[in-house]
């Protein structure tokens, strides 16, 4: 067991399990990231119908983790064939895999659709850990602790500063003189979080490999 401080129990709080006891928060382990199990009747309901397109999505993230390279793949068809489910199968398989596989994950929704990078955002967030509701403080610390994970000295300033921009996250102290200038511009603004976003990008893969999935796309923005 480990004890932490109260902004670390925080943090961690979600991808991790966390005790609270009256001398301090303790971190106990890593919760497994894994979606419920689909039930019919309250039994688990059987995959049918899609094992094929399982397959080849399994296969490719095969030759992305052993080349590496990067592919883009759509998944379309009509409402209720299945997309849904093809792609929860394909999740659960990376995670329970234990592979080194990260899963990064945002849903488009009509009452957003065309917003820019919203997308983006809402899988930034996830993977951060944010949630509704919480202060902007917490979620500045949250999004700069996750950040350096991957990133240290001015690529982690830059991009906590544009990041932060992307997913409501916003500097209110001593912004940088390129942040004020954007602020100031709205093209520029969305050519330095397109930027920090390829940049984010660049950080995780030269890690791990990613799996971005992007749920009803036709919700999202053209960028």
């Amino acid at each position: 067991l480990v004890l932490l401080d109260p902004l670390t129990a925080d943090l961690l709080d979600g991808p991790f399990d966390v005790e609270r006891r009256p001398e301090g928060p303790v971190l106990r382990a890593e919760r497994e990231q894994v979606e419920p199990t689909r039930t019919l009747l309250g039994r688990p309901s059987p995959f049918v119908g899609r094992r094929r397109e399982l397959g080849v999505l399994l296969g490719i993230l095969e030759e992305c983790t052993a080349e590496p390279m990067a592919h883009a793949v759509l998944v379309t068809a009509p409402p209720g064939l299945g997309k849904s489910r093809l792609r929860h199968e394909f999740v659960r398989r990376i995670r329970h895999a234990g592979g080194p596989a990260v899963v990064w994950m945002a849903r488009g929704n009509a009452m957003s659709a065309g917003s820019p990078f919203g997308l983006i955002a809402s899988a930034i967030r996830s993977a951060a850990g944010m949630r509704e509701g919480e202060p902007l403080t917490a979620r500045q610390a949250k999004l700069r602790a996750w950040l350096g994970l991957r990133l240290r000295g001015e690529a982690l300033a830059r991009l906590t500063e544009f990041v932060g921009e992307l997913v409501g996250v916003p500097t209110l102290e001593d912004p940088s003189v390129q942040l004020e200038v954007a602020r100031r511009d709205p093209i520029l603004m969305g050519d330095q979080i397109r930027r920090a976003w390829i940049d984010l990008l660049q950080a995780e893969c030269g890690a791990r490999p990613l799996v971005l999935v992007l749920e009803d796309l036709h919700w999202g923005d053209l960028p």
